[in-house]
């Protein structure tokens, strides 16, 4: 038992590997996209779907077609009481479910200056609607965390002296938080490079394996490294 144990994390290290180098490759790609538009484009595009861009913890987001619907229902309800300058800030908003925690993530507009009082507001009306749907389905007092990606600093950041510290605390009184666009793709980056650059003995492990399949089987001889 012990060495088929040994075996699987020897594969299991070494799958996880491989879809790392892939993350990684993924995520060059967009350190590469220097035009705004392009940023906020490929963001919208993939963002959702793929959240181990901002939690490299988060490997596969759930929701069920149940939950989708109400939360929906919350969006809507909720936006029609925003104003028209809250409504053109948003590019996107969607909702998901990681472990037993309820995760909305606002993607704001990257060219959008904006506020910590701008972002307050919006997150304790979807905060309050969101945790009244929650409670009709008997799942009321389960974690909340709103994310709100954005383009460019705080206003505030910058005005008020430890503006950034208060503005996270304020934020972080409504279970929510601010993710630049550019630092989330830093930030990601960072935490791939980490992980790839501390597994030499997975990553000698796929080596061998994409050699086998490359039918390269000089990598299989007794004096090979």
């Amino acid at each position: 038992l012990s060495e088929i144990f040994t075996q699987l994390d020897d594969l299991e290290e070494s799958a996880y590997y491989q879809i790392t180098r892939e993350r990684l490759e993924v995520i060059n790609k967009l350190t590469n996209l220097m035009d705004e538009n392009a940023k906020e484009r490929a963001l919208q595009e993939h963002l959702f779907t793929h959240l181990w861009l901002l939690d490299p913890s988060w490997e596969r987001a759930t929701s069920t077609a149940t939950m989708e619907k109400s939360i929906g229902t919350v969006f809507a309800s909720v936006s029609n009481t925003l104003t028209q300058e809250q409504r053109d800030s948003r590019l996107d908003i969607q909702y998901t479910t990681t472990g037993k925690k309820h995760v909305v993530i606002e993607l704001k507009r990257y060219n959008r200056s904006l506020h910590t009082e701008d972002l307050v507001p919006q997150i304790r009306k979807y905060r309050e609607s969101i945790s009244i749907a929650l409670d009709k389905m008997g799942m009321g007092g389960e974690p909340l965390e709103f994310i709100c990606v954005i383009g460019k600093p705080l206003r505030d950041w910058s005005s008020l002296r430890d503006g950034k510290r208060a503005s996270a605390q304020m934020l972080a009184a409504l279970d929510a938080r601010v993710v630049m666009y550019d630092e989330l793709i830093v930030n990601a980056q960072q935490a791939y490079q980490d992980y790839l650059d501390g597994q030499t003995e997975a990553g000698r492990l796929y080596q061998l394996i994409t050699e086998i399949e490359d039918d390269d089987f000089s990598a299989l001889r007794p004096d090979a490294d």
